[in-house]
């Protein structure tokens, strides 16, 4: 499989899965009154969501550019990923408030062995996910898979701690469903408010400091440190990366290719003796 191939597979498979357990647990969460396996659901749903932008950036985002648009369509991604987490942040918004307030006047839980079960499946689906991600990550340098591997590990234990509540909360007065609740929609708003924040700076166009260091040490191979002047980078998403630097000499044609097989980056060299 291509790089790209690899990305589509693990974002399609990650969002139809996401899909099919935020239903599940939104129909159990409205069956059983439990604002903790619906702040869960809503969990999924914002994964599902992230998955459909990172699908559409993959796809979108490896048109060749056009007249119109000269340096691609990779920012696609980071404007549909800004606008779900603005959707995400506001419906997380919501769910703490409603959860605040199942702490002080909790209703009871209805609770049953197979809403348990199906619980606890998807439980297991996502540490699964994890695994599959683990495995493409090894095959692929995308981001987005590092991200999304990192997310499943989270899932799975804020879904096992959902599960541990539904199952407690029918016993004990304190109110575990509400205060389960406040922790899953509290980490849907951090995750929602750092989502913004990323897309939020690459749109506007941040300074790349991490690929700026890449360049040097790469024209360190062809240059002494004294003759590398200026290096600027322009990013304009995933697989859309400029680079304009300037030498004092050095062998232009060889750091482009080397820049481009290696970085991905595509350079425009300019020397000034």
């Amino acid at each position: 499989m291509t790089d790209k191939q690899l990305k589509l597979t693990s974002t399609i498979t990650g969002g139809i899965a996401n899909a099919a357990m935020a239903g599940v647990k939104l129909y159990i969460g409205l069956f059983a009154n439990s604002v903790s396996i619906l702040s869960d659901s809503i969990n999924n749903f914002s994964d599902m969501f992230g998955f459909a932008g990172a699908t559409v950036g993959v796809g979108i985002g490896d048109k060749k550019p056009t007249e119109k648009f000269p340096y691609g369509f990779g920012r696609i991604e980071y404007i549909v990923s800004f606008l779900i987490s603005v959707i995400i942040l506001v419906v997380g918004g919501v769910f703490f408030y409603e959860s605040l307030e199942r702490v002080f006047y909790h209703p009871p839980i209805t609770f049953n062995w197979i809403h348990f079960g199906v619980l606890a499946a998807t439980v297991v689906v996502k540490f699964l996910l994890f695994l599959f991600f683990n495995h493409i990550d090894k095959k692929s340098s995308s981001p987005i898979i590092k991200v999304e591997k990192i997310d499943s590990i989270l899932d799975t234990a804020v879904t096992a701690m959902t599960l541990l509540s539904f199952a407690i909360a029918p016993y004990t007065s304190v109110p575990v469903d509400g205060i389960v609740g406040l922790i899953i929609s509290g980490v849907i708003i951090v995750m929602g408010c750092k989502t913004i924040a990323f897309n939020f700076t690459e749109l506007m166009g941040k300074r790349e400091d991490e690929t700026i260091d890449k360049i040097k040490t790469l024209l360190k191979d062809f240059v002494d440190k004294e003759d590398i002047l200026d290096v600027k980078v322009f990013n304009y998403g995933s697989g859309n990366v400029f680079a304009a630097v300037t030498l004092k000499k050095g062998d232009t044609d060889a750091i482009k290719e080397k820049a481009e097989k290696t970085l991905g980056i595509k350079l425009t060299i300019e020397l000034r003796r």
